[in-house]
């Protein structure tokens, strides 16, 4: 429905892509007028990319339409957006940057409600050779959609956000395709899936990722973790 061929013209190293809701524009709004700002990219050459469904509200589709002649950032796939399964938002955001960002080296996917130290983690990322880079949360650890008798998920990322190597996201994507999902996206693709490849995690420490009660972004500030988990307006996708 709205795509941005052209969004990787530039040499773009990281793709970040934010699952939002058409709803949101306010999130949009503020990660575009903070950590994702155009003039931090010939820094971090990290590019921000929000992927969202569609909508059958006629108005929020012209406002969508409208934003994104302005900013062309924006992914709309031709489905609802979900409530909770978002597997199929994941396995889209690994065609599209495979398709029209092949030469990226990282997909990072943060939620809505995470605040990024944009030029550390770019750092963090380009000086990373592993197939993932993120918090983990370990072997038998719980998931959402695990009923009882199920078998417990390998290591896999926390859902907050992680990052995939474009080297093994090919593979993702194809085995994805030939693959019953799991309703816990990020424990399908950073776990179940990839878990015959014997897939290699940057892990990140606890401190990198820290949780408040809102995220607070200043430019400049050398302390930050890599990544914020605050509150924003409207659900987190």
């Amino acid at each position: 429905m709205i795509n941005e061929r052209a969004l990787c013209r530039d040499s773009v190293a990281i793709v970040n892509m934010v699952p939002v809701h058409p709803h949101q524009a306010e999130v949009r709004h503020f990660i575009r007028s903070t950590w994702a700002k155009p003039s931090l990219f010939h820094m971090s050459r990290m590019k921000t990319v929000f992927l969202m469904g569609s909508t059958p509200m006629a108005n929020l589709t012209r406002e969508v339409a409208r934003e994104s002649d302005t900013f062309h950032d924006i992914i709309q796939l031709d489905f609802e957006h979900p409530d909770d399964d978002l597997s199929h938002t994941t396995l889209c955001m690994l065609h599209w940057t495979l398709s029209y960002c092949p030469r990226a080296k990282w997909i990072l996917r943060t939620r809505a409600n995470v605040v990024v130290n944009t030029l550390a983690m770019s750092d963090f990322l380009l000086g990373s050779d592993e197939d993932f880079a993120c918090l983990m949360a370990e072997e038998g650890a719980s998931c959402r959609h695990c009923g009882d008798g199920q078998q417990s998920p390998p290591p896999h990322c926390s859902p907050h956000a992680y990052a995939i190597s474009t080297d093994i996201a090919r593979d993702l994507y194809l085995f994805a395709n030939k693959t019953h999902q799991h309703r816990d996206e990020n424990v399908f693709f950073t776990g179940t899936l990839p878990q015959p490849l014997q897939p290699t995690y940057h892990r990140l420490r606890s401190k990198q990722l820290k949780f408040g009660k809102t995220a607070i972004y200043k430019e400049g500030w050398s302390d930050l973790p890599l990544m914020t988990v605050g509150k924003v307006r409207g659900r987190p996708a």
